[in-house]
């Protein structure tokens, strides 16, 4: 991987909680995307009152999204604030989200699928897209569980120790099929990814 491309990992990606949006800081190229910022959640240790009307505002349900889901990198984006502008003295809360048809409150209970590799941006939200036509995510393999595989797919994303190491493979971590000998996912005889730099090589040509 590039300069670019390493640090676009190291920083992390943004995606926003609320709701069922879409919004993520890898695809600021879309026009729904314009002028959109993200504003960290406010943490239960510091803002309890402040973070659970934050929750109860993204009108997801309960057991998918509490004060125990909010973490250091949980945010939400500047569109679901009055104006769009994100939070303001007026009104530092974001709107309510009062409508949620079965689909969309189905869509975030089973959770959003993010491939970890490299700088892949394969995602269960935009199946749409050309690329992600017969792709699927395979469930990273865990460190309690297959240490040894594990370590060998995370040296295979390329990506920076302190980034992404077998302390961040959780239980949604997950790698998707594109990164497998013949894009079809792992095989009996190619069990791993395609390490980082030859996947690069091979997809340019």
């Amino acid at each position: 991987m590039d300069a670019v491309q390493v640090k676009h990992k190291s920083e992390g990606v943004k995606h926003c909680c609320y709701g069922t949006c879409n919004s993520d800081t890898r695809y600021r190229h879309r026009d729904d995307m314009k002028d959109v910022f993200f504003i960290p959640f406010p943490k239960p240790i510091t803002q309890r009152e402040k973070c659970e009307r934050w929750i109860k505002a993204c009108g997801r349900l309960k057991e998918d999204f509490n004060v125990d889901k909010i973490k250091r990198y949980t945010y939400m984006c500047s569109k679901h604030f009055v104006g769009g502008k994100g939070p303001t003295d007026i009104h530092p809360d974001p709107m309510p989200a009062l409508l949620h048809n079965d689909e969309q409150v189905k869509h975030k209970s089973e959770g959003v699928k993010h491939c970890c590799y490299g700088t892949c941006n394969s995602d269960t939200r935009y199946r749409h897209r050309g690329d992600m036509k017969d792709v699927f995510f395979i469930p990273f393999p865990k460190p309690i569980t297959q240490r040894e595989k594990c370590e060998r797919w995370i040296k295979a994303c390329g990506r920076l120790q302190e980034d992404f190491n077998v302390d961040k493979i959780k239980r949604y971590t997950y790698m998707c099929s594109k990164h497998f000998v013949g894009g079809k996912g792992p095989t009996d005889i190619h069990p791993d990814p395609m390490p980082a730099l030859l996947h690069k090589f091979m997809t340019n040509r």
